[in-house]
């Protein structure tokens, strides 16, 4: 009715049913004209049938679906036969498909795949060859194919009508594969109507059958080598190795996925030997690479290789280190092909790198360490009153000490926050209420992290026994801030006692008060300011902020 109202085109295609049963597809096509009013007045039109380009196409999309489906997405034999099936069932409107094998005595058949249009019964599984199958058996055996067109009026089928009755056929294909003179696989196609079967439809069921049967006869062999090639991809995979592949007399150069990845060569570009190979080995590692190579390609027996170099990644721009374990492959004394699998072994150079800097980075932290118990030691003992108390503060110091290395471990020695370290000296301390402190979390280099801690536990200590903590009422007031120099961030800290004992500064420095005036102004990298007014001691800090770097000039 659209066309009709519109005068638009009209186009379709459709089937019919001719007085014999046999199935049309008919193209028709026209234009409605109107006149002055817009009515309808006549509609000329022409009905083309076009049955046999219509099958031709079908055949060939179905042709081409088995192709593309069978090897790409079907994953064994019987896969492809079902799915084979129901192409040419749907294609050539089929009520039953499937594949029959007959076993090597030729006494019984199996069905081993088969499809239904749903309306027609399926073939039984299995069974003894009887007198009905074993003429048909005979027959292909001689010809390799049975064609009808009409179960009652063909020779073959005529005498057993019921039968084919009760399994709804009224044509029928049935086509062999015969080896040796035996019957090996039968293809039987059947129809619920009586059909013409062409020339373009029997050499389509052929060339399906011999697809089938060859994919079938290859499959095994396809798989045991599949399975191969899969454990080696995963076993690449796992260790993340890549392949390639250059032939010398063609020229062909090929990379595997991995193999691009590591040397940085996009998937669509065609890699060249050798500039894909040597041109992005650095300059130091280039020429021995190179000469290893050409002597393992002008060798007329066969090489093996083991390199390891670095090589410049083109996409992401870091520098790698790269395995290349090859091998020539030489005939009549020349070599045909190299071959060769690369791995990326940054990780592991970089992991080696890394514990040999650990081991150089331990040897000094424990040197320094050593140097700093012993000079402790030395000195704290030399100016105890007796030997008890000399060792009750040297064990004191070394506590504040390992406080200190407590939090460097958490961050591997490169860095410790401030309040990380007032809160570690602070801590389990009777007291700690009588303690106000507070800042920004400032990152302090380890020398810096180690002196502080020493230090506040000495002014702590010095407070405890003759500053404002060692009575009951008085305080302490410990602040940090950060500010921007020229030269970067700075540090400013402040101590400052409250409500203590009158202070008289003393006469002569401890050894505690002497390490702050003396070794923490060297230590920091900055000034020192340590006082004692009357109302109670003060120590201004004054240090640039190192942002986690370390002291690194010691080493």
């Amino acid at each position: 009715m659209g066309a009709k109202v519109s005068g638009q085109p009209f186009a379709l295609e459709y089937r019919t049913i001719d007085r014999s049963g046999d199935v049309h597809w008919v193209s028709a096509q026209g234009r409605c004209f109107h006149d002055a009013l817009g009515n309808p007045i006549r509609f000329p039109g022409a009905i083309i049938d076009i049955t046999q380009e219509k099958r031709r196409r079908n055949m060939q999309a179905a042709l081409l679906r088995l192709g593309d489906e069978g090897v790409e997405q079907l994953g064994d034999a019987v896969d492809y036969s079902a799915r084979s099936l129901a192409i040419i069932g749907e294609t050539l409107e089929l009520g039953q498909a499937g594949y029959a094998a007959i076993t090597d005595d030729d006494r019984y058949f199996a069905v081993t795949a088969q499809w239904t249009d749903g309306n027609s019964p399926p073939i039984p599984s299995s069974g003894k060859i009887g007198r009905i199958e074993r003429r048909l058996v005979d027959r292909l055996t001689q010809d390799g194919t049975l064609v009808v067109e009409d179960v009652h009026l063909h020779p073959a089928t005529r005498d057993n009508i019921e039968v084919w009755q009760g399994l709804n056929v009224a044509a029928m294909i049935d086509m062999a594969v015969v080896e040796d003179g035996r019957v090996r696989i039968i293809l039987f196609l059947f129809s619920s109507r009586p059909r013409n079967w062409d020339a373009e439809q029997l050499a389509f069921v052929r060339d399906i059958l011999n697809r089938a049967w060859t994919y079938s006869r290859r499959r095994l062999a396809e798989r045991q080598l599949i399975e191969t090639e899969t454990r080696l991809r995963l076993a690449q995979e796992a260790a993340e190795i890549g392949t390639l592949d250059y032939r010398p007399l063609s020229g062909a150069f090929d990379m595997d996925e991995r193999c691009r990845a590591i040397f940085g060569i996009a998937e669509t570009a065609e890699p060249t030997f050798p500039d894909d190979l040597l041109g992005s080995i650095t300059p130091e590692d280039c020429p021995a690479v190179k000469a290893q190579v050409e002597k393992a390609l002008a060798s007329a027996a066969e090489s093996l290789l083991d390199l390891q170099f670095r090589s410049f990644n083109r996409v992401d721009g870091g520098i790698r280190h790269v395995r290349l374990e090859a091998q020539t492959v030489a005939e009549e004394g020349r070599v045909v092909r190299f071959v060769g699998a690369v791995h990326d072994v940054t990780e592991e150079r970089t992991g080696q790198e890394k514990q040999a800097l650990m081991t150089r980075e331990l040897r000094h932290r424990v040197n320094n360490t050593l140097a700093m118990v012993e000079g402790l030691a030395g000195l704290t003992m030399r100016r105890a009153a007796t030997p008890q108390e000399g060792l009750e503060a040297f064990v004191a110091r070394l506590a504040a000490l390992r406080e200190a290395h407590e939090i460097l471990t958490t961050t591997s020695w490169t860095s410790a926050p401030l309040r990380a370290v007032v809160d570690r000296i602070m801590a389990d301390r009777d007291v700690t209420k009588r303690i106000h402190y507070g800042g920004p979390d400032v990152p302090l280099s380890a020398r810096q992290s180690l002196a502080l801690s020493l230090t506040l536990f000495e002014m702590l200590s010095n407070a405890i026994r003759h500053g404002s903590l060692s009575g009951d009422t008085g305080t302490v007031d410990l602040n940090w801030s950060v500010s921007m120099t020229p030269s970067g961030p700075h540090l400013r800290m402040s101590w400052k006692e409250h409500g203590g004992p009158a202070v008289q500064p003393p006469r002569r420095f401890g050894l505690g008060l002497k390490l702050i005036r003396q070794s923490l102004p060297v230590e920091i990298g900055g000034t020192v300011e340590l006082t004692f007014p009357p109302d109670g001691a003060s120590l201004v800090i004054e240090a640039p902020v190192h942002l986690g770097q370390d002291e690194a000039e010691d080493r």
